[in-house]
C-alpha cells in the first residue's frame, strides 16, 4: 500500500522545524502500527528553509518534503502491508493544520509469482486543490 498526500500547511512553522518533523514521524508510525527501524533523517535546506525526512520502517519507508515559501508540503507512507489511511492522513493534517489534502492510494506489490499491477484504490481529485490556490503557488499534479 503506498498512501500520497498533498497539502498546504495552515501551521507554517511546521514546515521549517526539523525536530517537530521528527517527532511527527516518530508518532505516526506508532499510530499506525508499524515499527521504525532507527531514528527519522532530515535534511534542513537552510534557514526558512523546506525540509526531506524519511523514516525507514520495518515495513518500508515513510518521508515528507516541505516547500514554506509555499505552504506546501508532500508526505508519503509506502508499507508492504495495509494500514489505516485515515488515521495517517488525520495525523499530518492536525500536525500541520491541512484542510483539504489531496491524497492517493495505490495497492502495490507481488503477490506469489504475480506481480500486482498499481491501481488506484482512492483519490481527490487535485485539479480541485489547484483551482483553490491562489496564483504562484505550489502546483499539484
Amino acid at each position: 500500500m503506498h498512501l500520497i498526500l498533498d497539502g498546504y500547511a495552515q501551521d507554517k512553522e511546521f514546515l521549517t522545524n526539523a525536530d517537530r518533523i521528527s517527532q511527527w514521524l516518530l508518532k505516526v508510525v506508532k499510530e499506525i502500527g508499524m515499527q521504525a527501524m532507527g531514528q527519522p533523517y532530515l535534511v534542513n535546506f537552510g534557514l526558512g528553509a523546506g525540509i526531506t525526512g524519511v523514516l525507514i520502517i520495518k515495513e518500508s519507508h515513510i518521508c515528507i518534503h516541505t516547500w514554506p515559501e509555499f505552504s506546501g508540503l508532500q508526505v508519503d507512507c509506502c508499507s508492504c502491508r495495509s494500514f489505516n489511511a485515515a488515521i495517517f492522513t488525520g495525523s499530518i493534517c492536525k500536525e500541520a493544520m491541512i484542510d483539504r489534502p489531496a491524497t492517493l492510494i495505490l495497492q502495490r506489490g507481488v503477490k506469489g509469482n504475480e506481480l500486482i499491477r498499481p491501481k488506484l484504490a482512492l483519490g481527490v481529485a487535485m485539479i480541485e486543490a489547484e483551482r483553490e490556490r491562489p496564483k504562484g503557488g505550489l502546483i499539484l499534479r
